[in-house]
């Protein structure tokens, strides 16, 4: 409820909208998951390209470049499995869409 009805329904719009792209997925985590695999924090997968994939990780404001293939590879693996638990894109936007009509 932080920012309260106006805040929140611009942030729903938003999410609707960049959904919209080519290139992005949106995919939602139902709450009723206690448990999965990025409970230790926000991480990014990053492929640059002509280079192989890497991970960038933030925790209160210290930033970190993971490198290492092996530390790579099971950040990716989580991603996968995050993906598998999460609604798919679909569903996940019938639910943004059902939250902004209930508002």
């Amino acid at each position: 409820p932080i920012g309260g009805r106006v805040v929140r329904e611009e942030q729903l719009k938003q999410l609707l909208r960049l959904g919209d792209r080519r290139n992005v997925e949106i995919q939602v985590m139902p709450t009723r998951i206690e448990n999965h695999p990025n409970m230790g924090g926000a991480f990014n997968l990053l492929t640059p390209k002509k280079h192989p994939q890497v991970a960038y990780t933030e925790v209160q404001g210290y930033p970190r470049l993971i490198t290492d293939l092996q530390e790579v590879r099971t950040i990716a693996d989580r991603y996968g499995i995050m993906r598998a638990i999460a609604l798919s894109p679909e569903d996940s936007r019938a639910l943004i869409e059902m939250k902004l009509e209930g508002l």
